[in-house]
């Protein structure tokens, strides 16, 4: 029984995990990668990433992890980093 719940862990513990990651853009040759495991969000590209204003929705602030982001990495090729898109972090 032991062995089979152990099998059913670590099946289940991986999709588990991509579930909580989240991607996608914040300018137009720029995106972003959260990884929940490590609270990491990486903004990665070419080019700036959009400025952030009160009608700008941040897309790690609407779903949900914004308070929980221990580190930012901006990767090499990202010119501009969006105005406000860190503010309160």
């Amino acid at each position: 029984m032991m062995k089979k719940l152990m099998f059913l862990l670590a099946t289940l513990l991986p999709l588990t995990a991509a579930w909580a990651d989240d991607s996608g853009s914040c300018g137009e040759n720029v995106t972003y990668t959260y990884v929940e495991a490590t609270n990491t969000l990486t903004i990665s590209g070419n080019g700036p990433m959009e400025d952030v204003s009160l009608y700008t929705k941040v897309i790690w602030r609407v779903n949900g992890y914004y308070d929980k982001i221990k580190t930012v990495i901006i990767e090499d090729g990202v010119t501009h980093i969006g105005e406000d898109a860190f503010l309160g972090l």
